[in-house]
């Protein structure tokens, strides 16, 4: 890993236990989508909102995944060939314990299918053992 990468990751991890404390535990995973190393999206999973593009994507119950959530806040006309996608999932642990502790936030199915379809420069996730990064699906 580069260290810019690692750098972004540090941060995105920072953010992410800003929202895990926000949010009292009841949101863990969210996703970020970068611009040249710029927060430009932020999404958290949304178990009892819906959006159209979540029955398109074919997501049980229509529900809002974190990937989809941060992608809506994005402006049309972008070129997502140039964004990254950032997948974090901390265990409800990690407030307790004061420090990230992370967990798998790979994409399910359907994001996958639609991530690829757009073409993000990158796709990282988190998992138990620390990130992983994947340039397409």
């Amino acid at each position: 890993m580069a260290p810019a990468e690692s750098t972004t990751l540090d941060n995105i991890l920072q953010m992410s236990m800003l929202m895990l404390k926000r949010d009292l535990k009841e949101k863990n995973h969210f996703s970020f989508i970068l611009q040249k190393n710029r927060v430009i999206g932020v999404g958290t999973n949304h178990l009892f909102k819906t959006h159209p593009k979540g029955a398109e994507y074919g997501y049980r119950y229509a529900a809002i995944h974190s990937e989809l959530d941060a992608f809506l806040d994005l402006p049309r006309e972008i070129d997502y060939r140039k964004l990254k996608l950032i997948n974090v999932r901390l265990s409800r642990k990690s407030l307790k314990e004061r420090r990230p502790i992370l967990r798998m936030s790979r994409p399910c199915v359907h994001c996958s299918v639609w991530i690829q379809n757009i073409g993000f420069k990158e796709i990282w996730y988190s998992t138990d053992q620390g990130w992983c990064k994947f340039d397409t699906f």
